[in-house]
């Protein structure tokens, strides 16, 4: 097999195991996100450009909160939500 070529099955959920060698190249371990696309008729899998969970603008300023990555506005907006939800 050539170098760097590797052979993973997917699973009935339709998932694969992307080895660690090529998540390392790519920026993204654990929890990370990739994108997919077809080129043709090859699959391109890349580190998906960091956006916001609940707006979807790319955002650099991403907090993580409750399994959610949300950008500086959204979360200040929840924060005001909260606020005026519990009477303040």
């Amino acid at each position: 097999m050539p170098k760097g070529k590797y052979v993973r099955r997917i699973d009935n959920l339709g998932r694969i195991c992307v080895p660690i060698s090529i998540r390392r190249k790519l920026g993204v371990m654990e929890g990370g996100r990739l994108e997919f696309f077809l080129e043709g008729d090859k699959l391109i899998a890349r580190e998906c450009t960091a956006s916001c969970d609940c707006c979807h603008e790319p955002a650099e300023d991403l907090c993580a909160v409750g399994g959610m990555m949300l950008c500086s506005q959204c979360l200040e907006k929840m924060k005001g939500d909260i606020e005026k939800m519990s009477g303040r």
